[in-house]
């Protein structure tokens, strides 16, 4: 089996059944998911919804799934194991069904195009049985000229 040099993966796949308070993102750390499967350019996460994610009807907002898809996109772009640090550019969603304060989702995040400056990717989110899409996404994110051993 051959040994990866990708230190960002080899990062994640210890982190695996680990809850995102660990990481380096102080949004993820909010966030809280478990990290479930990391590979390169593809991540999973599980993730409870809490009561501050939650609209005044306790059905997830709409918002808390655009940043919950924007970090974790960041976290596929992240296992590529690239130096610089990517940026969104632009961010789409469709929203397709909600959940409930209190139930579990899952966050499947997988690049389409990494492009050398560019990298397209895209999100689902699914219930925890992973029969009822919730919503989809895509995004861009920009190389910056932050690196991450700056951070």
């Amino acid at each position: 089996m051959k040994q990866s040099n990708n230190l960002s993966l080899l990062f994640l796949k210890q982190h695996i059944g680990s809850k995102m308070s660990k990481g380096l993102s102080p949004f993820g750390k909010w966030i809280d998911g478990k990290l479930v499967e990391a590979e390169e350019g593809n991540v999973k996460v599980e993730i409870e919804v809490r009561k501050e994610m939650c609209n005044p009807i306790s059905n997830i907002h709409g918002g808390a799934i655009a940043g919950i898809m924007d970090e974790i996109m960041g976290i596929a772009v992240f296992s590529l194991g690239r130096e610089n640090f990517y940026s969104t550019v632009n961010l789409s969603i469709n929203y397709f069904a909600t959940c409930n304060e209190g139930e579990k989702i899952i966050v499947s995040s997988k690049i389409i195009k990494p492009g050398k400056n560019i990298i397209n990717v895209e999100c689902e989110i699914w219930d925890e049985q992973e029969s009822k899409l919730l919503a989809k996404g895509s995004s861009n994110l920009f190389k910056s000229s932050k690196e991450f051993s700056q951070l």
